[in-house]
């Protein structure tokens, strides 16, 4: 939005320049001047606070009934259902830039007695929708009774008509 904003400045900047050359040009020059202050302010926010959506090539997510398998990064991470002591979603930002957080998947380990950990999975990391995944979690964190669809084609027709929102 704000490139969109700082092109529209520069172009009514242009404008009002141009259209001042057959008479005082150097007042339009003086306007073109002040109005590309603001538009280049506007550039330079965004397209310094501008990336685009790139999905990870090396992320995978395997669900088994026994346990879950998480590879990106620096290597796979395994865990049993068993270990996950909560599902949760939240927004992180990353380093310090303008604009909105990252959404991001957490998978909770451990307990009070002996620390919490969390795998994170950021939604630009996913290629499908981050709510999905999120839901498809919880549903099986909750129903251990229906892991057992897990790697069959009713899991995966589970996932492709979202029959686990909302359910608990």
């Amino acid at each position: 939005m704000a490139i969109a904003f700082g092109v529209a400045l520069l172009g009514a900047g242009l404008w009002q320049f141009i259209a001042s050359l057959g008479e005082d040009w150097s007042t339009g020059a003086a306007l073109f001047f002040l109005i590309s202050l603001p538009a280049l302010f506007a550039l330079l926010l965004g397209f310094g606070t501008y990336h685009p959506r790139k999905t990870r090539g090396d992320l995978g997510i395997v669900l088994t009934p026994q346990h879950i398998a998480i590879d990106y990064g620096k290597g796979p991470t395994r865990l049993a259902w068993v270990e996950v002591s909560a599902v949760g979603a939240r927004s992180r930002r990353e380093n310090f830039r303008f604009g909105s957080g990252t959404n991001v998947l957490s998978l909770v380990t451990g307990d009070a007695g002996i620390g919490y950990r969390t795998i994170d999975i950021a939604h630009t990391d996913l290629e499908t929708d981050p709510t999905r995944v999120y839901h498809l979690f919880v549903f099986y964190v909750r129903n251990p009774g229906a892991r057992a669809e897990l790697g069959t084609g009713a899991g995966l027709d589970r996932f492709r008509r979202a029959g686990y929102a909302g359910q608990h």
